[in-house]
């Protein structure tokens, strides 16, 4: 059976947690780029402040063109046209993401 693809973009995600570092917080999907900007602005673009709250995410590198299966996408919309987080290691093992 062919698994339908759909065109997305995809913003990869960092959380910084005080005393533990800094690690990968999974990705961000999106319907379009302009889409993608409103979400990344609603959720990172008030902590540009100087006090430095104990845990956080931030976008992690620009966002890129990706197809991904049906099933990730059918919640685009949803949390101001993002998915929210989720994990990546799965999609990146399936090739639908870029490595590294």
């Amino acid at each position: 059976m062919m698994v339908k693809l759909e065109q997305v973009i995809v913003q990869e995600w960092d959380e910084f947690e005080r005393g533990w570092g800094i690690r990968r917080d999974g990705v961000s999907v999106h319907k379009n780029m302009d889409d993608c900007r409103a979400y990344v602005q609603q959720t990172w673009g008030n902590r540009q402040q100087a006090f430095v709250p104990n845990e956080y995410r931030r976008p992690r590198g620009e966002p890129y063109s990706a197809q991904l299966p049906k099933k990730y996408t059918k919640y685009m919309g949803e949390f101001h046209a993002g998915i929210g987080p989720i994990t990546c290691s799965d999609l990146r093992k399936q090739g639908y993401l870029r490595s590294g």
